[in-house]
């Protein structure tokens, strides 16, 4: 073998070396892509006379399913639609009743990720209302990311979830 072939060979196991190089950095990037993430949407602040609220949208991004996201997301807007619509209905019942300009009532609507990977995301959306006293309601969802079905004990202990729970308790 002369210095020129020998020389090819060594660029082009050169060449190969960077190419596996390439491909891996490829295939990192575009799996930190195709990462499950609850994110956030949009925050926005509003204040009135009687009322000062803060809100914090999450959206989940990165499924494979691009149905499947857009459902789950409308679930988590629902949800915060829900609080907002009760936050009203409190704040109009509570100042027909008492003179608004004693209190303001303060509203907080955020949320908390606890576990997401790309089969399951665990999270809530947490809504603390405060006038006089403090109410805290969080709403857990706990949704396969394939399905976006929604899960509950029984998928992830069985049918005699209860009869386990029980038992644990007891043996504590």
């Amino acid at each position: 073998m002369n210095s020129n072939q020998k020389n090819i060979k060594h660029i082009c196991y050169c060449l190969i070396i960077v190419f596996a190089l390439i491909i891996m950095n490829l295939s990192t990037i575009y799996a930190t892509e195709l990462t499950p993430k609850i994110e956030l949407l949009k925050q926005y602040h509003f204040e009135s006379v009687e009322t000062s609220s803060s809100v914090t949208i999450p959206h989940i991004i990165g499924l494979d399913n691009p149905q499947i996201e857009e459902e789950i997301n409308q679930l988590i807007t629902q949800s915060i639609q829900q609080y907002l619509n009760q936050f009203k209905e409190s704040n109009n019942t509570y100042t027909n009743i008492n003179d608004p300009l004693i209190k303001k009532w303060i509203v907080d609507i955020n949320y908390q990720v606890y576990f997401i990977d790309s089969s399951l995301a665990s999270f809530s959306i947490n809504a603390t209302q405060i006038k006089a006293s403090s109410y805290l309601q969080k709403t857990f969802f706990n949704i396969d990311l394939k399905t976006a079905r929604q899960l509950t004990v029984e998928d992830f202990l069985g049918k005699k979830y209860s009869q386990i729970i029980q038992t644990e308790i007891r043996n504590k």
